[in-house]
């Protein structure tokens, strides 16, 4: 997962379509990065992304081997600027991974919560949550309304499978517990989530964010969380003070008709960053 921003198109000669479809430099670097360490499935949120650029963003991904969804940003009320704030998007690899045939993306909440329904191998389908959620300067009000709109959607999901995961803006109760800090009002949100949903989150207290906070994670539905490894924090190697949380997840039944297995990138127990 990789905090995106907006930015501006390189100049230069191409092949024409690489040039109609140049995103950003923020989503550049979040392809770039799913690129080079062979993520399946990736959630960029807050990529500001505005709709008449979504389909270069789109090509983008698609020329590197993904497919993606998702919502757009939206302009700040009050920006005289043009200034777009929010926006996530869920990339997946397309000769591994397909969207489940006649489902398309449910926008739960514009700008922040997104959910698509992945075969992640023929007996593997995955309910995945994209999530991008109020900062603390947000209202009480606006905090609880999309905390709410997320946790009636996952109690009404009936997959067996079910991942969240993005920037939360919150911590959990062990992260306050250890600490002896007190939660805020997205704390006790995400806390709620956990036990009303029975989820799990796969972070185990290492910061994710420059503000010293595990704020970024990934959520997995109790019943397989054996299936998936802990977390792990990956700096970004960018301009952004957002880490990048990955997890493995183990599949026990063959690909077939999804596609030919893929080159894998760096083993994550390999990587140079703090593994959890």
């Amino acid at each position: 997962m990789e905090k995106s921003m907006g930015g501006s198109r390189d100049e230069g000669y191409g092949t024409g379509r690489d040039l109609a479809t140049q995103p950003g430099t923020g989503m550049r670097t979040a392809l770039e990065l799913a690129t080079a360490h062979s993520f399946d499935v990736y959630v960029a949120t807050e990529t500001r992304t505005q709709e008449e650029e979504w389909e270069a963003v789109r090509g983008a991904w698609d020329m590197a081997g993904y497919e993606i969804d998702g919502t757009c940003g939206a302009i700040k009320d009050g920006a005289t600027s043009g200034h777009t704030v929010g926006g996530v998007t869920i990339a997946w690899r397309k000769e591994k991974i397909r969207r489940k045939q006649g489902t398309t993306t449910v926008v739960i909440v514009p700008t922040r919560v997104v959910q698509i329904e992945l075969e992640i191998d023929t007996a593997t389908t995955a309910s995945v949550y994209g999530v991008y959620m109020p900062m603390g300067g947000a209202t009480k009000e606006e905090t609880k309304v999309a905390w709410k709109h997320l946790r009636d959607a996952i109690l009404a999901d009936t997959h067996e499978h079910i991942w969240v995961i993005g920037d939360m803006n919150a911590v959990t109760k062990e992260w306050h517990n250890q600490r002896e800090s007190r939660p805020g009002e997205a704390d006790t949100q995400l806390d709620d989530i956990l036990e009303a949903c029975q989820l799990t989150p796969l972070g185990i207290g290492v910061a994710t964010h420059a503000g010293g906070r595990e704020i970024h994670h990934l959520l997995v539905d109790n019943s397989s969380r054996a299936r998936y490894s802990t977390a792990i924090v990956m700096p970004a190697d960018t301009d952004t003070d957002h880490s990048i949380v990955c997890a493995e997840i183990t599949t026990s039944a063959k690909t077939d008709g999804i596609g030919e297995q893929q080159p894998r990138g760096q083993p994550l127990h390999e990587w140079g960053g703090r593994t959890i």
